[in-house]
């Protein structure tokens, strides 16, 4: 796919079918993320963490619905691939950094066919649980900061037509 198609193509697709996205489909999307201009280029401070473990990710559900007081939260969109972006807190790069990386991995995702939205509701819940960050074997001193949920969109991807109204633009020449 050419990169302009896979961007147009790509949305936020908030319901996905239970079959899990294939290893090769993974790691292309890994390679995305790491290809991702990252702030000095010290992708040491990053760290990726794919949770496909569904109890697990279930429990991370329990959580945020607690938390949130919405028992009906659903804030994976019942993705079958979560990847979590983690960063050392107390530096404004890290969410650029993160933003970087997952909208690599959105496109990437799309250029597989694959569905993806950007997830971040749930992360502060998350952060909060430490019974829940200790499984999740992060390096010490990083806490995760956002997310992406991968799969099989219930609903066809379809290239977009993209118009330059959606947002205001100043020229200056």
């Amino acid at each position: 796919m050419e990169t302009l198609k896979a961007i147009f193509t790509r949305q936020s697709v908030r319901s996905y079918a239970a079959e899990q996205i294939s290893r090769e489909d993974l790691e292309m999307i890994l390679k995305a993320a790491c290809a991702a201009p990252v702030a000095n280029g010290k992708f040491e401070e990053v760290h990726l963490t794919v949770l496909q473990d569904q109890k697990l990710m279930d429990r991370i559900t329990a959580c945020a619905a607690k938390t949130t007081g919405n028992p009906d939260l659903k804030p994976f969109y019942g993705a079958p691939t979560v990847i979590l972006v983690s960063c050392i807190p107390g530096k404004n790069l890290v969410y650029a950094n993160a933003a970087c990386m997952i909208e690599n991995m959105a496109i990437a995702a799309a250029d597989r066919g694959l569905g993806s939205v950007y997830l971040w509701g749930f992360i502060d819940s998350l952060c909060k649980d430490t019974e829940l960050l200790k499984e999740l074997k992060l390096p010490e001193g990083f806490a995760p900061i956002s997310a992406i949920a991968v799969g099989h969109s219930t609903s066809p991807l379809a290239e977009r037509e993209v118009s330059l109204k959606k947002v205001g633009i100043t020229y200056l020449r």
